[in-house]
């Protein structure tokens, strides 16, 4: 199991495949392995000439689950995807997250935007420009519940549903959502010239309207994914191949 420590936390990550590098980056209460392991975008990268670096970022998967909100910082979590590149000395990547991932590779903006080739933002739109924590303590409170059937609130019922499928350490996910920041700065984004994919299902109803995240990037590209929601958009062959093109046209790491 490859490993790394950044400060105290041990942050597992895997690699597959030769070539130019990507860099995946999955969403919340998910980890790698589901995230692009199993909707096929490990294969389809490596079979098209990609090196491919995944992490489980913290409180996810394989790496180390902190139950106090104060580790899961943006800083901290960006800290992680940053640790990975260093140890296996990757200057610049394609870098791709869906959803959370997406947010913590956004954040990653301005200061380390050299280590980006292009970068791809799944599951996420606009509502991130409004700032503050939306839905994140009804989420965090649907985790903590002891009895699943007290849960009301629709979106936490989804996450609390999917976090027990993966049998996930719900107290980890809760101090996550309850750490981290949900917020973009479109002024901030507006500095980012390489290229910029967003893509999202139409029916994702809980990140507002994609395309205007997009158009807030100069080079920015949107894709609407057919009949898919939030949970279900990332494992789509169209969101591969698009991402294909993009890259392709976007220049080798």
């Amino acid at each position: 199991m490859a490993r790394i420590t950044n400060g105290d936390i041990g942050i597992h990550y895997e690699v597959a495949g030769e070539g130019v590098p990507v860099l995946l980056v999955h969403g919340f209460a998910s980890n790698a392995k589901l995230n692009w392991g199993e909707t096929g975008w490990i294969t389809f990268l490596v079979e098209n000439g990609f090196r491919v670096i995944t992490l489980d970022v913290r409180g996810h998967g394989e790496s180390d689950k902190p139950h106090e909100p104060e580790r899961y910082t943006n800083a901290a979590m960006m800290s992680d995807i940053l640790a990975v590149l260093d140890h296996l000395d990757i200057s610049t990547a394609h870098m791709v997250g869906y959803s959370m991932g997406a947010i913590l590779l956004m954040g990653l903006l301005p200061d380390h935007a050299d280590r980006m080739t292009t970068l791809t933002l799944g599951g996420v739109g606009d509502v991130l420009f409004k700032g503050g924590r939306g839905d994140a303590e009804f989420i965090a409170q649907g985790l903590e519940a002891e009895d699943p059937s007290s849960i009301t609130h629709e979106t936490a019922v989804g996450f609390r549903a999917f976090a027990d499928s993966q049998k996930a350490d719900r107290l980890a996910l809760a101090a996550c959502m309850r750490g981290r920041r949900f917020t973009a700065d479109p002024y901030v984004l507006a500095t980012f010239t390489k290229p910029v994919l967003v893509a999202a299902g139409e029916r994702d109803t809980i990140i507002g309207d994609p395309s205007r995240l997009a158009e807030a990037f100069p080079k920015g590209e949107f894709l609407s994914i057919p009949r898919r929601d939030h949970l279900r958009a990332v494992s789509e062959d169209v969101f591969k191949s698009r991402f294909l093109t993009f890259a392709q046209k976007g220049g080798a790491a």
